[in-house]
């Protein structure tokens, strides 16, 4: 979990987060078909909007998880950050419209990926972390299974070591499904 304190220095540090934005109900946007053909595709506004006519309005107070099946690349690190220079990291994310969507217009709680960042790969600015950051929402990174969650009906349990002061930790995230 990156804490907002992460990249703001008024956020809330990572034991500071509170319960109603790591315990909440989760939302999955599925783009792992346009990760696979382009490894730096950014989530879109117009992917949240789709995802809407589909599942209804997101609700204020949701996780929203992003899912690119990027997970599936782990243990190979190299496949997984798309390459061994760090200064070249290639992974899709959030794009920065699309988490202000999210964020500001939706009043998500968090924001979720299966990639190492909210921000995508080669992002040297961190606008998606910046963002959170001001709005006091924490991000979940290098999340697992996402494939296994429907877009709506699950809630995710997101508890983070609460290191005190720290601007972020590891996270124990599951996620509640209900039975079909």
């Amino acid at each position: 979990m990156d804490a907002p304190y992460h990249f703001d220095a008024e956020g809330d540090k990572a034991d500071a987060v509170p319960l109603a934005k790591l315990i909440a109900p989760a939302i999955v946007i599925d783009v792992s078909q346009k990760a696979a053909v382009d490894p730096l595709y950014r989530l879109a506004p117009e992917d949240i909007l789709a995802f809407e006519e589909q599942h209804g309005t997101i609700p204020p107070g949701a996780i929203v998880l992003l899912r690119t099946d990027w997970s599936t690349r782990w243990p190979n690190a190299e496949s997984y950050l798309g390459g061994t220079d760090p200064a070249a990291l290639a992974f899709p994310s959030f794009g920065d419209d699309a988490a202000s969507l999210l964020i500001r217009e939706r009043g998500a709680a968090a924001l979720g990926v299966d990639t190492a960042s909210t921000d995508y790969g080669p992002s040297a600015d961190f606008p998606v972390h910046r963002m959170m950051g001001e709005a006091n929402a924490p991000g979940f990174e290098n999340l697992a299974n996402l494939d296994q969650l429907p877009a709506t009906g699950a809630y995710l349990v997101a508890l983070p070591m609460k290191i005190k002061g720290g601007s972020g930790g590891p996270l124990r995230a599951v996620a509640l499904v209900p039975k079909k």
